[in-house]
């Protein structure tokens, strides 16, 4: 078998099955999500023509026949290297799948690894346990996990509290409520057992984001009138796993300690998906640390999980 790197402009007689093999793997996947309307083959050969296109791409080859594909792309930031595989990127039609995957890997590594630092990020199938167990014992890390919903119907409030959507004009009113409650995100996060530093989640930041005409802020209110807990959703869409279908992207929950376990974290989601329900869309994604004992017990409880991202940097 031979293995070597291949360009865009090399791959007119290959294309055909690449994708084959590509779309082989994401089928597999969304078997396990009958809910989701996913892509046709041709749907899915133009949604990964954007990475065959600006791409680096290691083949593995038999008797003039494709038998494994790696799609990635490389950049520099602050002088180190990034190498990053998107999730619809990998795949063989060899038996041993996962040998042929960790051989395509191990090639374009030995290559592409620069002196000094370079960041590894693969983007796995989450039902792909033979790939997840091979890049573990390659001594990557989960990094985070992306999860899907489809957005339902009404669901049965279980506490008592006001929750309502912010107009912006309020969220500058209530501006030291919300930024109080998001930086116990924040905090939270730089603690055991996450110790995510995360100095780019700054004040300015979050006042931009939740400001943005694309993200709604839904905030619960105690019998009092305080801001008791927050959740957002924007329209940032999931065009991977929603083809064709609207989507939006939701996240920052927060409920003061005192009112955990009330039921008031689910009332804030199941609000927020009534909104964007009545919005037109019909999914609802998040993605989230899986270092975070919180936020996988919170989200996956209600979404279920499509893709891991795996991490690791090697010093030389």
């Amino acid at each position: 078998m031979d293995i070597a790197f291949h360009t865009a402009s090399d791959l007119a007689k290959f294309k055909e099955e690449i994708i084959s093999i590509l779309y082989r793997k994401y089928e597999e996947e969304m078997k396990h999500f009958p809910f989701l309307n996913y892509m046709s083959k041709d749907k899915f050969q133009s949604y990964t023509d954007q990475y065959l296109a600006h791409t680096k791409i290691v083949l593995g080859m038999e008797n003039e026949r494709i038998t494994g594909v790696l799609l990635y792309h490389t950049w520099n930031k602050c002088g180190e290297k990034h190498i990053d595989i998107p999730v619809c990127g990998y795949g063989a039609c060899a038996e041993d799948e996962d040998k042929m995957i960790g051989k395509l890997f191990q090639y374009m590594a030995q290559n592409e690894a620069a002196e000094g630092i370079t960041n590894f990020s693969v983007h796995i199938y989450a039902h792909d346990f033979p790939a997840r167990q091979l890049f573990s014992f390659m001594q990557f890390g989960t990094m985070s996990e992306i999860c899907i919903r489809k957005a339902g119907a009404d669901h049965e409030k279980s506490t008592p509290y006001r929750i309502q959507n912010l107009t912006k004009s309020q969220i500058t009113e209530n501006w030291s409520c919300i930024w109080a409650l998001t930086k116990n995100i924040i905090d939270h996060l730089k603690e055991s057992p996450v110790f995510y530093k995360g100095d780019e989640f700054t004040e300015e930041t979050y006042r931009a984001f939740y400001l943005d005409e694309n993200t709604t802020v839904y905030a619960a209110y105690d019998d009092s009138g305080e801001m008791i807990g927050i959740i957002e959703s924007n329209g940032e869409e999931n065009s991977f796993v929603c083809a064709g279908d609207k989507s939006v992207n939701v996240g920052e929950v927060y409920v003061l300690p005192e009112y955990r376990r009330s039921g008031l974290a689910q009332d804030l989601l199941f609000y927020a998906e009534k909104s964007v329900l009545e919005q037109g869309a019909a999914f609802m994604w998040v993605e989230h640390g899986t270092a975070n004992p919180n936020a996988r017990g919170f989200w996956n409880r209600y979404f279920d999980t499509y893709q891991y991202e795996m991490i690791r940097q090697v010093v030389w």
